[in-house]
């Protein structure tokens, strides 16, 4: 029995948790509300700024409109028809779609 006994290793030391990332001394710790404090300033700073480009693209927008310079109301070019010669010639050229 005692043979049996020699053979079983010690067991392992447990390993200690340590604080991956621990706080620094001088801050003071940050609770849940001051995050989510933050985190709402930082959203009404962004929401203001996007309404700002927005009213920026609204005007950039309708002075397009009243100036002439959109779209509206014109039709793309027709495609060029093409003639039977210049489709021999590029048909012999090597160039056919």
């Amino acid at each position: 029995m005692d043979d049996i006994q020699q053979d079983v290793p010690a067991p392992l030391p447990t390993p200690v948790p340590t604080d991956p990332m621990p706080a620094p001394a001088t801050e003071e710790p940050i609770n849940s509300i001051d995050k989510a404090n933050a985190a709402i300033d930082r959203m009404k700073e962004e929401n203001d700024r996007t309404e700002a480009l927005l009213e920026r693209q609204e005007d950039l927008r309708a002075s397009e409109i009243l100036g002439g310079k959109s779209d509206a109301g014109q039709a793309p070019a027709p495609p060029k028809e093409e003639t039977p010669k210049e489709y021999a010639a590029k048909v012999m050229a090597g160039d056919e779609e």
